[in-house]
């Protein structure tokens, strides 16, 4: 295209003010390219403006924009592009933020937001984004500030603060830019925050120890105390946050173990959910999580949590299975079955009963037991002909659809058994000798 080879001439023209009609129509191509639909144009645009580097650095917000694009590859262009301009484009993109509307401040945010170590110098500014702005423009700018990690380092205090946002949303950006920065500082501050009288304020405070990782685990014995104080909120962010530092932390699981006798089922539920968080590590307290299914207040969080602790027995998978089937538990059949497809051999003695649930009037009961069949591998394989039949006769089309999936993959299962493993290159013997 005309405009790549001479691109180092518009540069220079438009740097020095000047205006020579062939290259502004040059301009205006590679502007034209950077914003239409062709892809290979778009990707040999910015090849040009990267080989420029911050010579283009006036190019940035254009450039910024093409981040909302899904593809990855254009994406990766993109970046490259904007670090090989430099700080001169994260001031272009800073000036965006000083004059622009919305819109153009979200997408300079995004460009700041790829540009690293480039665009410390403009945190001062991202900060002022998270006052007075548009809600958008606001989640945009703590993205960034998260996405520069220790390049934005001095606004780890702000961060801390904003884990006392109204918001979800901004308050689990804040904790993990807290995360990306590893900010030591404020571990003292999350710590203490753990009992704030806001439940939701504390488990932000714990997510974000969690993110710190490494840097919270000299603190563990710490908030391990917090699991035998009065307070409801440190009992339950306090279990969080050990679940979280699982990996510096599993001295402290039978001391989470003990909140499942606590009096307020908030508690107890935390307890169950921290404990599946240490997987295999807590296998020896899955017998007093089955226990909790007794409880219609934790019969969900317990499913939840036996569910991410790995295999279970036959026993314990038919427990689950039949406490859950009960009563009004109706509702709850078709996540208990997807569940219970993720338990392994141990659930594969409920295939039987997974057939039988293609009988039930709920076409969603119908499809979710067709989706656990498709995950129980070997045990399925005995059943094809009574699934076919199940499929010959099922009016609803989303069932038969489920079902017509499930199996293939019970038959595809089937062709990689009988196929046996895949043949490995034996060595030969040495000359000489034969077995």
């Amino acid at each position: 295209m005309r405009w790549a080879a001479g691109l180092a001439v518009v540069l220079v023209l438009l740097a020095s003010g000047c205006g020579v009609s062939p290259e502004e129509a040059a301009e205006r191509e590679l502007v034209a390219a950077l914003k239409g639909p062709d892809m290979a144009a778009r990707v040999e645009a910015l090849a040009a403006l990267k080989t420029a580097g911050p010579a283009a650095a006036a190019k940035a917000p254009l450039v910024a924009g093409l981040l909302y694009d899904r593809s990855k590859e254009l994406k990766q262009a993109v970046s490259e592009t904007l670090q090989a301009m430099g700080p001169a484009a994260a001031a272009a993109l800073a000036r965006v933020l000083e004059d622009g509307g919305e819109q153009e401040k979200s997408t300079a945010l995004k460009g700041l937001a790829v540009m690293g170590e480039a665009a410390s110098g403009q945190v001062d500014l991202l900060a002022a984004q998270l006052q007075g702005t548009a809600w958008y423009v606001r989640l945009e700018a703590l993205h960034t500030i998260r996405d520069l990690g220790p390049a934005a380092r001095t606004l780890a205090g702000e961060m801390t603060n904003l884990l006392r946002d109204p918001e979800t949303t901004v308050r689990g950006i804040a904790g993990e830019a807290l995360g990306a920065m590893g900010a030591a500082d404020q571990i003292p501050a999350l710590v203490a925050m753990l009992q704030d009288e806001d439940l939701n304020f504390a488990l932000a405070a714990a997510r974000s120890l969690g993110n710190l990782g490494a840097l919270a685990a000299p603190e563990v014995s710490e908030i391990a105390e917090l699991l035998s104080r009065p307070g409801a909120n440190g009992r339950i962010a306090g279990a969080w946050a050990l679940s979280y530092l699982s990996e510096y932390s599993a001295a402290h699981i039978d001391a989470i173990g003990t909140l499942l006798d606590a009096p307020e089922a908030q508690v107890r539920t935390a307890g169950v959910r921290a404990l599946a968080g240490f997987g295999a590590l807590a296998a020896h307290w899955v017998p007093r999580i089955g226990d909790q299914l007794l409880d219609q207040e934790l019969r969900a969080s317990a499913l939840i949590a036996l569910a991410q602790m790995g295999e279970l027995s036959s026993s314990e998978a038919h427990k689950v299975f039949n406490i859950l089937r009960e009563g009004p538990q109706r509702l709850a059949l078709q996540y208990t079955i997807s569940a219970l497809a993720r338990m392994g051999e141990g659930a594969y003695v409920l295939v039987p009963e997974l057939i039988r649930l293609l009988d039930e009037p709920s076409p969603a009961v119908r499809i979710a037991a067709a989706e656990a069949l498709t995950t129980m591998g070997p045990g399925a394989h005995d059943h094809v002909d009574e699934l076919g039949r199940r499929l010959s006769r099922e009016a609803v089309d989303s069932v038969a659809s489920a079902l017509s999936y499930t199996l293939s993959s019970i038959r595809r299962s089937m062709a990689r058994e009988e196929a046996g493993p895949a043949p490995t290159d034996t060595p030969a013997a040495p000359a000489g000798k034969s077995e």
